[in-house]
């Protein structure tokens, strides 16, 4: 809302925000995080979703890399360079993308920029830990379920994925959060909205004389 505002004049009080809800298979994960050598998941590589930081944020810290999204040649190799252990996946379906969460010990997300920020909620779904960035909509999105960092700082983001592979109730704090603050994107949550909106909009439509 704040960033429509920006850009066109009109009353506030005329903008309704109704968030995405959350569709897809997904449930909590099972098996247990694996400290020693974590899989972190990363979902996307245009340029918004920060991709060289986090490689550079990671190269000394032994894990896995899950990539959802095609990789350029250049990332490839900054991928190579780091000696980061990866691996990249394409074209899934909903089936498969649920599976690859509940694959790995937690997500990776300090995009710069985000309309929504809809994998947050997938990885809070797959009950699996979310570090993402503290600006653009994915407090918004994250609520109190996620570890928020400065995606523009390395170092920031490096500490925080420390924090989440070594503190075990951290992780576990993260994941109980990101289920509680599921419940304000279900299906059901989000209908309701839309319906109050219906309800406050039919007083200023009429009917056509017949």
């Amino acid at each position: 809302k704040r960033s429509l505002l920006e850009w066109v004049s009109v009353n506030p009080r005329k903008i309704h925000v109704i968030p995405n809800g959350l569709i897809g298979d997904f449930h909590p994960k099972t098996t247990p995080f694996q400290s020693e050598l974590p899989t972190i998941l990363v979902v996307g590589t245009t340029p918004n979703k920060n991709l060289y930081r986090v490689i550079e944020a990671l190269k000394i810290i032994p894990c896995q890399l899950c990539i959802l999204g095609e990789l350029q040649p250049a990332q490839e190799l900054a991928l190579q360079n780091a000696r980061l252990s990866y691996t990249q996946k394409t074209g899934l379906n909903r089936a498969e993308v649920a599976r690859v969460y509940s694959s790995c010990d937690f997500l990776l997300y300090p995009s710069l920029q985000e309309g929504f920020g809809l994998p947050i909620l997938e990885a809070q779904a797959s009950g699996i830990p979310v570090i993402t960035s503290n600006l653009s909509a994915m407090p918004a999105t994250a609520g109190s379920g996620a570890c928020f960092v400065d995606p523009y700082e390395v170092v920031e983001i490096q500490k925080a994925v420390v924090k989440v592979i070594r503190d075990a109730a951290y992780r576990e704090w993260l994941v109980r959060e990101g289920l509680e603050n599921l419940k304000r994107f279900s299906l059901g949550e989000i209908l309701k909205q839309y319906e109050q909106l219906y309800l406050e909009m039919l007083p200023s439509f009429s009917l056509p004389n017949h």
